[in-house]
């Protein structure tokens, strides 16, 4: 041990209590950002799920005789990937959906578009396979 701290204890107290005060606020950030990250995450998937893009790819994705056989029946979708952007009315959204069947679960690729004025259109819309 070093002499100093054998001449004054209460250094090495208040060393100890500084290194673990420095661990906390680490902890502290660290669970911070993962909280942030996660609110995020979610946050964008949720947005996405409600929107008018979105509603009208699921509408499609059930309405189509393949996807609803090749799957076994629709039970559910699951969180969309991609993106979704509209410019003064006008819009495009290329969207990957999961869809989770009775027999297997299925990524649907959908790419729609938007015109001032209109509802979201599908333009095309792709099972992809693993």
């Amino acid at each position: 041990m070093n002499k100093m701290y054998e001449a004054h204890p209460e250094i090495l107290e208040m060393d100890r209590k500084r290194k673990r005060k420095t661990r906390r606020i680490v902890f502290i950030v660290i669970g911070v950002f993962v909280l942030f990250g996660c609110g995020l995450f979610f946050g964008i998937r949720a947005i996405m799920k409600s929107s008018d893009a979105y509603k009208t790819a699921v509408q499609y994705i059930g309405d189509n005789k393949e996807v609803v056989l090749e799957a076994g029946g629709i039970k559910d979708y699951g969180f969309p990937s991609g993106t979704i952007s509209t410019t003064n009315g006008s819009g495009n959204a290329v969207l990957t959906i999961e869809v989770e069947g009775e027999k297997k679960s299925l990524d649907v690729y959908v790419e729609l578009e938007k015109a001032p004025g209109s509802e979201w259109n599908v333009v095309t819309m792709e099972i992809l396979q693993d």
